[in-house]
């Protein structure tokens, strides 16, 4: 009996398994198992005039582990007609075994490569055509289909061909000051998407991105007098200049629908002169009585009017060290900041909360807590204030004496 039985299970199997080997019949793709394509990145027009090459992606993943994708292909259609122009592979593997395609990291999923245009399809006027993207395993699973569109063509760089800017400007002058740039485009000006203008410290070497420039015809924002022109404007207020001193580089820059910019640096140079603040007057008192009673404080309000040229927007820090009678800091020798925010008096936070009585007023202040346990003598006070230009003024000196009983 237990033969029959083993027997007859044997054929229910096998009869299972004949059922779903049907060549003809219509098999579901298990999901489980193929890979997916989760993102692409490509160009959305590219300059077949262009000698750079453009980087094309796709971010794949596989339920079965990132070893098991095979192959990434990236294919080339002609648009409306559909036709195969272009065929090649992207590639996982850090740029090892095909260091051209500019992959990063071998085995994070992304597959890369790049490509000039006219490997392609030469130089010829802009035609629309389609990107498509398939991820295959080594089970020969196939991933959804993902297409991008493209625009190809050749395309004109845009070019900078005058810039107006002064040489030197002062942080203590800025009176309706604008920056233009006159620009060319064989494709037309309304081809030109983006313009803009970074500086650079020729002394310190950093690089600011600065502001955009406009070919809209609003004068009164952006100082531009036409849309129609080909003159790209943007107004300068202290904001530029807050901060800045010595020989700058505005380098300006455009941008065209192709994404191509200015292939030659516009370069303009000026000189920035910014002049330090200074201290107007220091409300200090010359004598404070140590308290008597243990675990006591006398409070005094220490303030320092202060000044900039520039306005009290350049104002970075206002401060103040401390010398003690026996000649050693106070603080560890620390600069002791000092505040112009309008804070009321606040014993756990004296050092934020210290008693200033407007915020930006240009009035700085500090609480100085007199305690039971100080040394009687005489302090010295010196008073410091630096703007965001990293000028620093001269000392303010004041002493205190601390008078015991």
């Amino acid at each position: 009996m237990k033969i029959i039985k083993n027997i007859s299970t044997g054929i229910v199997i096998l009869f299972l398994v004949n059922i779903g080997c049907t060549p003809n019949e219509n098999v579901p793709m298990d999901t489980g198992t193929v890979p997916e394509i989760i993102k692409v990145t490509a160009p959305e027009k590219w300059n077949s005039l262009s000698a750079s090459s453009a980087r094309i992606e796709a971010k794949v993943s596989d339920p079965q582990g990132q070893a098991n994708i095979a192959a990434v292909t990236i294919a080339l259609y002609d648009h409306p007609q559909q036709n195969l122009v272009y065929s090649d592979s992207l590639y996982d593997d850090g740029s090892y075994y095909h260091p051209r395609s500019g992959d990063v990291l071998g085995g994070d999923g992304v597959f890369c490569n790049t490509f000039l245009a006219t490997e392609i399809i030469g130089q010829s006027e802009s035609i629309e055509y389609t990107f498509r993207f398939i991820a295959t395993d080594t089970d020969g699973n196939v991933s959804q289909v993902v297409e991008r569109p493209v625009i190809i063509g050749a395309n004109s760089l845009p070019a900078i061909i005058e810039i107006n800017a002064p040489d030197s400007l002062s942080t203590s002058v800025i009176q309706d000051l604008v920056f233009t740039i006159t620009v060319a485009d064989s494709d037309g000006i309304d081809d030109i998407t983006h313009a803009w203008f970074e500086s650079k410290n020729i002394t310190r070497g950093f690089t600011i991105i600065e502001k955009d420039l406009y070919n809209d015809g609003d004068f009164e924002n952006h100082g531009d007098v036409s849309a129609t022109d080909a003159i790209f404007s943007t107004r300068i207020s202290e904001d530029f200049v807050r901060g800045k001193i010595g020989d700058y580089d505005l380098i300006f820059h455009v941008t065209d629908s192709f994404g191509d910019q200015n292939p030659v640096d516009a370069v303009h140079r000026m000189n920035i002169s910014n002049q330090p603040a200074e201290i107007l007057e220091i409300t200090i008192p010359k004598t404070i009585q140590i308290p008597i009673q243990t675990g006591t404080y006398h409070r005094e309000l220490l303030t320092a009017r202060v000044s900039d040229a520039d306005g009290l927007a350049d104002i970075d820090s206002v401060y103040f060290y401390s010398r003690k009678p026996d000649g050693t800091m106070a603080n560890n020798g620390l600069p002791i900041i000092m505040v112009d925010n309008g804070l009321p008096f606040n014993i756990e936070k004296y050092w934020e909360e210290t008693g200033d009585l407007v915020a930006g007023d240009g009035i700085y202040s500090f609480s100085l807590l007199v305690m039971d346990t100080q040394s009687p003598g005489e302090y010295t006070f010196s008073f410091y204030v630096r703007d965001k230009a990293g000028n620093r003024s001269e000392p303010v000196t004041r002493t205190v004496g601390l008078i015991g009983n």
